[in-house]
């Protein structure tokens, strides 16, 4: 392959060099200066196919050795896998996204059809003004670049006439060619260039392989046999969506069929193909570069024509050859044949044999210094041998005769279309004079034409060469001046129009038979003409326009009023069909009249073939027509009545022609009347609903459509009463006497105090107005109600009333559950402190501890309201859940047919939970649940530790799942998204706060909640919460007697009771107490006991004094005279934000309302306080 490639990038720098020679050297601007130039290449295909990847190997050898040293991008377009390209718009957005910045291409470089066809259709949009290049472009045409500006490229013509006629050559009994390939634009267009080639062999049938799947063409080449053959063209893609590289269809190809193959692409061969005239893609993509480098320096693309020449070369591979007995002598092959595969040299077989020979050699020092010497000489011979021959080969695939010949006249190279039209050979035709091929009668005008070839550069003209037997070819000549082997000379590309010539001469004998019978035809148009005389007068008097149309449809007669009326000429009329004479809608636009179903001139021919084939008339068919009267065009409507008529003893079609343009504005005017009414109708945000005398409904727009669920189609025609049911909200009376005409204006009752039922049942809170219709003439015809939608209003005033209402009354239930944290301290205080002084009184110590478990109770429902009232910071403990949910569960399940079963670990996580609140959480969910199950059922409440659960994206960590699942009615799917909205609720008591409450608390303690629900199966709420593993478990504790201290201890709050109380729990633990009923009196003794020498070891203060200073601001102003003060918090307000962070407020701990002696025993104990002097 390396002598190939070799070969080929002679042929790219030859091909671009002859570009280069007739490009003109004016310059365009280049890239900016200090910016690396940018090369796109939009490849068709994808990564791996082998014929695009060869093409980008030439790129990459031409440009990554360039002096520009450019930046090179590549973009696939992926056509063989997607042949259908609908995702070219998107990719179209995706490189118009990409390339906003510097890395902007300077040069397109398209390789194959697809790409060519995707940048020539975007560069508009995405890359304006930039160059393209383009390469292995199959059957092109001008028409493909047809108005574009800044293009150029390498046409990809494989020469598949070569390569039939290589294959015939071989085996010339062929009568039968099945042609293989893809049905992708590639695909298609090398088909067409087969099918082409193939009107050159008459006998030989050429079969196009249909649309089928791998599997099916196989079935279809093992069926061939002797007498037919295979060429394989580009077949990348069959039609169940598989792709193959070149080489893969190959050798698909070759294993299913028995017959020789040939192919044109050069990745073929190797793969069991015979060979062919076959073209490498690494040549199309070194001399595209190198166009692209050209343009980069500056030049303009339109310098460089699209080079359309043949770069093929005859290829064959030996072990095919062999297969199918054919001679494999070099000799036998054409000139200049590349053949792989071929048996091993006599070095490979007898190495062994030439390195001992070699070794005996080596003694001989001065013969083998003598021989290297020699063999160095040799080998810049054999190199020189093959350039010449590869640029012999170069000159001998041109189809055209090329002469080289200096100025004088005389020949110093020819190819081999040359001596093959000359009839000399090689040796004969150098040296002779150019005007020895030259006809004789032309020979004088040789010097003219070389003097003129040298002056101006080149020259194009038609000679008639003469060969060696006296043979006469016309012939093109294309002449330049160059230079060959250093010196000027002049180029001459002879091309054969012999066919031409005939087909020119063919053309002047039809000529002149054509003037006979055009003067003939003349004579009896003269006699038609004075036959029509004697009517033309009846059709010019006609007011109306007329036209005559004769049974093939087409115009034979017209009158000056048609002319004057549609504004086209008599002459440009007579001959054409009627609807293209009358400027039909479609023709405006590219269209053919009779081929579109919505074109006015179609229905008009539909009536004249009634009239010419059936015989029937037709009357007011009614087109639209443009009239040129300067610009823009004047719109006419046309009304036509079309009778057949007897004309020439056949039946034709006359059409009257009448101008209702006037008519038609006045009807659009109407329309368009009738369209802004009903747009601003439309509009309007109000319902309105328009009735006839009678009351019945003529009109309603979509507002009231959407108000009444009524559509206007099925409301058309029915009484108002039906479709517009009112009912006065307070009475809920239906509000009669709509149908009846009001003499003026109703209004309906304002704020939303009217209701109106609606087709499905729903009542819609409305305000609005009747009032009656008047005609011009003050005439009643009907009248009109309009209806506003008030239901939103009345729905947030009514959320507002209760969101007013629910603050009050939390208000309420605050200081309420103040006051009741406050009784209840005395009472479970009191209890507590008998329980401690009863302890060992079997008898009272169960009482006592039942009074004090239902007086907790009751505190933590007090909590709850607090929860409910302010919805504060919680004020959080560690602790283990399951006592709590427990706990909470029962109390809730307490008397209802429900069983409940846990599935708790034995190793539950600890984590930091506001007690009261959780309660809440577990009670609400069981509550739900229990109301989901009015038959009864088995609740399971289940608990996990998670390892590594990440929340909301957030880092993983431990954290405890808590899950309530019910066997009940479920939840539907339209109520999921909105269960825990505030006041949202679907039960007839329910307050909508419940699930509001329970998403507030577990968001509140840094969780998540989820919920999930089937319809008739149950639902499943289940949340997560933070383990808090490096706190302290606060449990209960053990023994209440336990804790002893001494010292002098203040307290303070206002209300008597408790500070009897808690002054008596600090008396049984050893204090000394000393108490005061506000802030300013704690402060004042806690300074004299300072004073006196004797401080107190610990104060206890209430938070809130009505009326006087609290413990909060106290704290503040003791803290900054005694930084070491130890001062606790108690209060009713436990959710306070102070209660919550007490440490941040100057506090050293809280104690929440209500409380017993083994709290406070336990709080002053985890205190550490000093041991007593």
């Amino acid at each position: 392959m390396g002598t190939r490639h070799t070969f080929w990038s002679l042929v790219a720098a030859l091909i671009l060099a002859a570009l280069l020679a007739i490009a003109p050297g004016d310059a365009a601007a280049a890239s900016p200066a200090g910016r690396k130039p940018v090369v796109l290449i939009l490849n068709s295909y994808n990564i791996g196919y082998d014929w695009s990847d060869d093409e980008f190997a030439g790129v990459q050898k031409v440009l990554g050795n360039s002096p520009l040293h450019p930046t090179i991008l590549i973009e696939y377009l992926d056509s063989k896998r997607f042949p259908g390209k609908t995702h070219f718009s998107r990719e179209a957005d995706l490189l118009a996204a990409k390339f906003r910045n510097d890395l902007k291409p300077d040069v397109i470089l398209a390789m194959d059809n697809a790409a060519l066809e995707f940048a020539t259709r975007y560069r508009p949009a995405i890359f304006p003004g930039k160059s393209i290049v383009f390469c292995g472009v199959n059957d092109y045409a001008p028409a493909m670049i047809a108005g574009e500006k800044g293009i150029t490229g390498i046409a990809e013509n494989h020469d598949v006439t070569g390569t039939l006629e290589l294959a015939l050559r071989q085996f010339p009994g062929t009568r039968e060619v099945l042609a293989v390939h893809d049905y992708t634009d590639t695909g298609l267009a090398m088909r067409n260039e087969i099918l082409k080639a193939a009107q050159r062999f008459p006998s030989l049938k050429v079969i196009s392989a249909p649309e089928q799947t791998i599997e099916q063409l196989q079935e279809q080449l093992g069926k061939l046999r002797e007498g037919q053959l295979v060429v394989l063209l580009s077949y990348g893609a069959e039609k169940s969506g598989r792709i193959f590289t070149l080489g893969e269809a190959a050798e698909l190809v070759t294993k299913a069929a028995r017959v020789p193959v040939f192919a044109t692409h050069a990745p073929h061969l190797g793969h069991g193909v015979v060979g062919g005239m076959m073209m490498e893609g690494r040549a199309q993509g070194e001399v595209a570069a190198r166009l692209a480098e050209a343009v980069l320096k500056g030049k303009r693309p339109e310098q460089y024509p699209v080079f359309t020449g043949k770069m093929s070369a005859p290829m064959f591979d030996y072990l095919q050859l062999e297969r199918f007995g054919l001679n494999t002598k070099k000799q036998e092959l054409p000139p200049g044949s590349k053949v792989i595969n071929t048996p091993r040299s006599f070095y490979r077989v007898n190495k062994a044999l030439v390195w001992s020979s070699l070794a005996l050699i080596g003694l001989l020092t001065l013969a083998l210094v003598a021989v290297t010497i020699n063999a160095r000489r040799q080998l810049a011979i054999r190199a020189l041998e093959e350039a010449n021959h590869a640029y012999r080969h170069l000159l001998d695939s041109v189809a055209d005769g090329i002469y080289i010949f200096d100025f004088e006249g005389t020949v110093i190279e020819a190819n081999s279309a040359a001596l093959h039209y000359s009839g000399f050979s090689r040796q004969q035709l150098i040296g002779r004079s150019i005007a020895d091929v030259v006809s004789p009668e032309l020979t004088r005008l040789v010097p003219e034409r070389l003097e003129q070839i040298v002056t101006r550069g080149y020259a194009l003209y038609e000679s008639c060469h003469v060969s060696q037997d006296g043979q006469e070819i016309p012939v093109e000549i294309n002449a330049q001046v160059a230079k060959f082997r250093g010196e000027p000379c002049i180029i001459s590309i002879t091309r054969d129009i012999t066919m031409r010539k005939q087909t020119e001469q063919e053309l002047r004998v039809q000529a002149v038979t054509l003037e006979g019978e055009i003067a003939e035809r003349q004579q009896v148009e003269e006699q038609l003409r004075q036959e029509r005389d004697n009517v033309r007068s009846l059709f010019d008097a006609a007011p109306v326009g007329m036209m005559l149309v004769d049974p093939e449809f087409q115009v034979v007669d017209t009158n000056s009023a048609l002319t004057r009326l549609i504004g086209t000429p008599v002459e440009q009329i007579l001959g054409l069909q009627p609807g293209v004479a009358l400027d039909c809608r479609r023709v405006e636009s590219g269209g053919n009249c009779g081929r579109a179903a919505d074109c006015s001139a179609c229905r008009l021919r539909n009536c004249i073939s009634a009239a010419l084939t059936r015989g029937s008339g037709t009357q007011g068919i009614e087109v639209q027509h443009m009239l040129l009267k300067g610009h823009p065009f004047e719109q006419l409507w046309l009304r036509f009545s079309v009778e057949p008529v007897s004309f020439d003893g056949k039946r034709h079609a006359l059409v009257a022609i009448d101008d209702v343009s006037r008519q038609r504005i006045m009807e659009e005017q109407i329309l368009s009347e009738k369209e802004r009414l009903a747009v601003t109708l439309a509009s309007l945000g109000e319902g309105v609903i328009t009735t006839d005398p009678e009351g019945a409904i003529t009109l309603m727009n979509r507002a009231a459509q959407q108000l009444t669920g009524w559509d206007s189609a099925q409301a058309l025609g029915k009484p108002l009463v039906t479709v517009v049911r009112l009912l006065r909200k307070a009475s809920r009376v239906p509000i009669e006497g709509l149908e009846r005409v009001a003499e003026q204006e109703l209004v309906l009752e304002a704020g939303g105090h009217v209701l109106l039922v609606t087709g499905n049942g729903r009542e819609l809170h409305v305000t609005g107005s009747i009032a009656p219709m008047r005609d011009l003439e003050q005439r009643t015809i009907g009248q009109v109600l309009v209806l506003r939608d008030m239901t939103e209003k009345h729905e947030l005033e009514n959320e507002l009333f209760q969101a007013r209402k629910l603050e009050s009354l939390g208000v309420l239930a605050g200081g309420l559950a103040h006051d009741l944290n406050n009784l209840l301290t005395a009472i479970i205080g009191n209890i507590s402190i008998a329980e401690v002084k009863a302890r060992g009184n079997t008898e009272l110590q169960p009482f006592l501890s039942r009074a004090l478990k239902a007086s907790e109770r009751t505190g933590d429902l007090t909590h709850q309201l607090l929860t409910f009232a302010k919805g504060g910071a919680p004020v959080k403990k560690v602790t283990s859940l399951q006592h709590i949910v427990k706990d909470s569960a029962e109390f809730a399940l307490r008397g209802s047919n429900i069983r409940c079963e846990y599935e708790i670990p034995e190793q539950l996580y600890p984590v930091a939970v506001d007690v009261g609140q959780m309660s809440q959480v577990i009670n609400n969910l069981v509550i739900n649940a229990k109301q989901a199950m009015p038959e009864g059922g088995i609740l399971t409440i289940s608990m996990e530790n998670l390892s590594l659960y990440s929340m909301g994206g957030g880092r993983p960590g431990r954290y405890v799942r808590v899950q309530v699942r019910d066997q009940g009615v479920g939840i539907p799917a339209e109520h999921l998204e909105r269960i825990f909205d505030p006041y949202f609720t679907t039960k007839k008591t329910g307050n909508g706060l419940g699930l509001a409450s329970v998403h507030a608390i577990i968001a509140k303690h840094d969780g998540a909640l989820k919920v999930e629900s089937t319809v008739g199966v149950g639902t499943a709420f289940s949340f997560v919460l933070p383990a808090n593993l490096g706190g302290t478990e606060v449990a209960e504790p053990v023994d209440e007697g336990a804790f002893r201290d001494s010292g002098r201890v203040l307290v303070m709050d206002d209300d008597p009771t408790i500070i009897e109380t808690l002054g008596e729990m600090l008396r049984l633990i050893g204090y000394e107490v000393v108490t005061c009923e506000d802030g300013r009196s704690a402060i004042r003794l806690f300074r004299e006991a300072a004073a006196q020498g004797d401080p107190f070891k610990l104060a206890l203060m209430d938070l809130t004094i009505p009326g006087g200073l609290g413990g909060e601001q106290a704290t503040r102003e003791l803290i900054r005279d005694f930084p070491e003060a130890k001062i606790v918090v108690a209060s009713g307000y436990s959710d306070s934000a102070v209660m919550a962070d007490y440490a941040a407020h100057g506090f050293c701990a809280a104690i929440a309302k209500p409380y017993t002696i083994s709290v406070v025993s336990e709080v002053l104990r985890n205190l550490n306080l000093p041991a007593a002097a």
